[in-house]
């Protein structure tokens, strides 16, 4: 099914006439087939420029969310030593603790 048949589908299945509708791209009046071109021709346009602006490189992840997910990985592996009776090493309650105040 190509994507004029299922925009068209839709359109119809919402109540618009085959003739004329009103919709919220500012198409007052315009058949279908008229808005399927405009809504197509958008995207290409849209498409073209998203290609065109160059994306900066990945940059770091927030500080505020690294401690987040710190704290709970320090928490997670002090609950694993505790429950395997192991003595958990002070640096890692350090950190925590750090983490909590």
């Amino acid at each position: 099914m190509d994507i004029d048949k299922i925009v068209k589908d839709k359109l119809l299945s919402r109540g618009f006439t085959e003739e004329r509708q009103l919709n919220n791209r500012g198409l007052i009046g315009a058949t279908i087939d008229e808005t399927i071109d405009a809504v197509i021709n958008k995207n290409a346009v849209l498409r073209s420029v998203s290609h065109s602006i160059e994306k900066p490189p990945i940059g770091l992840k927030p500080k505020w969310l690294h401690d987040e997910q710190r704290q709970k990985e320090c928490k997670e592996a002090i609950e694993r030593y505790v429950n395997a009776g192991r003595k958990v090493p002070q640096e890692w309650l350090d950190e925590y603790n750090s983490y909590c105040g």
